[in-house]
């Protein structure tokens, strides 16, 4: 916990967050690979890698009973369109001789095998190790084919303290390697998965479809590194605890137990669990005292406060926490759609634009796009945009609209207007999810309570991050239905956290303390794009300022790369829309006499 409040931050999804740069340098040198990337879950991490190390329609090589196969939702599956061969393993290793003749021959009819998966420790089997020589008689197989190999090792530092080695004698065959730094590493939250310069650009990429890019997640990566310093070595006294509990249940008659698989920290008879906007220092204390629990099993009493209290923020039943705001979108579409039905969506919206194209990559579904005014979809064009029954058709059966909409300016989308949207959607049965990311940006400028806005939507997602200031984080509400769906899709993208009550307890400070203070960013958004519209270079709408973002065209400035790069060298970042458009963004760590030094460096670049 000290070393979260002492965690520098930046912005991770751009790589700026140094906490976490540090943690992801050091993971991948612990385990002998050139890079590091820091995912929500172990489930996320297996997919990631999955994904990354494959393409659509490969075979990989699992043993029968692996936490993948197994425990990860059908994920594989579903996101990657992979297959799985298993194999039965013995105390949870892989035979040679079995993968040797599961590995598919060159033929038009059989999918290709391009994966070998290893856990170690095996979770099923009871905590197994697989020793360096096992995975190297496996490497032996699998390299000459050409067959990449990717490591569950959940647990890896388990088998590296129990085999008395370096876990990068574990790891070294390995393409890809991921671990966690919850449960023996006792950090609340994460996982990362290691590889090659090449395979991290590509996980990246996946990470972000699956919505596990985060802002502030130094808060994370402070624990991940104190866990890694300090929580390895301490392992052996889980394992001899672990010896002493299993030779006592050996005495009992009634329990038969293998003593042979207790070689780390898992006893298998028990079946039950026994067996940046930067943070506010509000927030930090929050986390410091929060209670904390097993979100996954819905256990976590902070998390359970922040999720029944955003729902009643937003008036609907339920709430769902989610590590971010693309992921709340992509829980939210999967959960109120069918594979291959249509979407209608604002031509520039972010679900379209900037989310990796994970409606259709991870949800099979179409995107039917209707250019906006300022961000409003015009209802007759949403009329025409709603597909008849026939044969030859999509199913039109979801409607999304983005309060404020970011690519537009900051503009707001009236009560009204959406109630002339739910108008046509409703009647036809088609249901309604809001990005919200920044709703309450939209209620702040309209004077309105937040539930005037969310009132038509069957599904509404909005970040706590943003103007919000939490560090991570976003939540989908809807109905007890929905929800439901929704817990279902966000396991399968590995958005499933263990002690997530640490962000929890951000997001609470956030409701409470943050909503009212949006104004001030809303001002000082106003001053500095009256500014900008004083100078005769730079051209700028101000109808769409009506919030906290400003657009802007610097065409006449020579464009954007070249703006922005002259406005860097002056300390005002800024990013670009296009190759003529910036946009720039105030928050709570912009004051009034910051936007004046920025007025005053823009003044100096034009």
């Amino acid at each position: 916990m000290k070393a979260i409040q002492e965690a520098e931050l930046g912005d991770d999804v751009f790589q700026e967050d140094p906490t976490m740069n540090r943690l992801q340098k050091m993971a991948a040198e612990k385990v002998g690979k050139e890079r590091g990337l820091f995912v929500t879950s172990g489930t996320q991490g297996n997919v990631v890698s999955l994904l990354a190390n494959t393409q659509h329609g490969d075979e990989v090589i699992l043993e029968a009973e692996s936490h993948t196969y197994m425990y990860e939702v059908g994920a594989m599956a579903a996101l990657g369109g992979l297959m799985a061969r298993t194999i039965p393993g013995v105390k949870g290793a892989l035979p040679p001789e079995e993968v040797k003749k599961a590995i598919r021959p060159e033929n038009i009819h059989f999918p290709r095998t391009t994966l070998l998966c290893v856990e170690d420790t095996h979770n099923n089997a009871g905590g197994t190790v697989i020793t360096p020589q096992q995975i190297k008689d496996l490497a032996d197989i699998a390299k000459p084919k050409n067959i990449k190999m990717h490591l569950d090792g959940a647990r890896v530092f388990n088998a590296a303290i129990a085999l008395h080695c370096d876990v990068k004698r574990i790891t070294k065959e390995f393409d890809s390697v991921m671990f966690c730094f919850s449960k023996g590493l006792s950090a609340p939250v994460g996982s990362i998965v290691c590889g090659s310069e090449e395979f991290i650009e590509g996980a990246r990429r996946v990470r972000k479809m699956l919505g596990g890019g985060m802002r502030q997640a130094g808060i994370l990566a402070a624990c991940g590194i104190v866990a890694l310093e300090k929580m390895v070595d301490r392992l052996k006294d889980d394992h001899k605890n672990a010896q002493t509990l299993a030779e006592g249940l050996a005495e009992i008659n009634e329990i038969s137990i293998d003593l042979d698989t207790v070689q780390t920290n898992i006893i298998v008879f028990d079946v039950s669990r026994l067996g940046v906007t930067l943070p506010t220092e509000e927030m930090m204390k929050a986390i410091q005292e929060a209670e904390l629990g097993d979100d996954v099993f819905q256990e976590d009493p902070t998390m359970n406060r922040l999720q029944k209290m955003a729902a009643e923020k937003v008036g609907k039943e339920r709430g769902l926490f989610v590590t971010s705001g693309t992921q709340g979108n992509v829980v939210s579409l999967l959960a109120n759609t069918q594979h291959g039905d249509e979407v209608i969506l604002e031509a520039e919206s972010h679900t379209y634009m900037y989310e990796v194209g994970a409606m259709a990559a991870l949800g099979g579904l179409m995107a039917r796009t209707i250019p906006g005014v300022k961000g409003a979809l015009p209802p007759e064009e949403v009329k025409k945009a709603i597909r008849p029954e026939n044969i030859h058709f999509p199913r039109t059966t979801l409607l999304c609209v983005e309060d404020t909409h970011n690519n537009a300016g900051g503009t707001v989308i009236t009560p009204q207007q959406i109630k002339d949207l739910a108008d046509i959607a409703k009647p036809k049965n088609i249901k309604m999810h809001l990005d919200g990311a920044r709703v309450f940006n939209a209620a702040i400028a309209l004077h309105c309570d937040v539930k005037r806005i969310t009132k038509e939507f069957d599904s509404v997602m909005f970040c706590f991050s943003k103007g919000l200031s939490a560090p991570v984080g976003s939540i989908v509400c809807g109905s007890e239905e929905f929800i439901e769906g929704a817990r279902r899709v966000r396991k399968m993208l590995g958005g499933g956290m263990r002690q997530a009550g640490i962000l929890a307890a951000c997001g609470i400070v956030a409701l409470e303390k943050m909503v009212d203070r949006l104004k001030d960013d809303h001002k000082n958004a106003q001053t500095l794009a009256e500014g900008l519209a004083e100078i005769n270079e730079i051209s700028i709408d101000l109808d769409t300022v009506q919030t906290n973002i400003i657009v802007f065209d610097v065409s006449r400035l020579g464009g954007s790369e070249k703006f922005i790069a002259a406005l860097e060298k002056k300390g005002v970042k800024c990013l670009p829309r296009d190759e003529n458009r910036i946009r720039m963004v105030t928050h709570r760590m912009v004051s009034a006499e910051d936007i004046d030094i920025a007025l005053q460096r823009i003044r100096e670049v034009v």
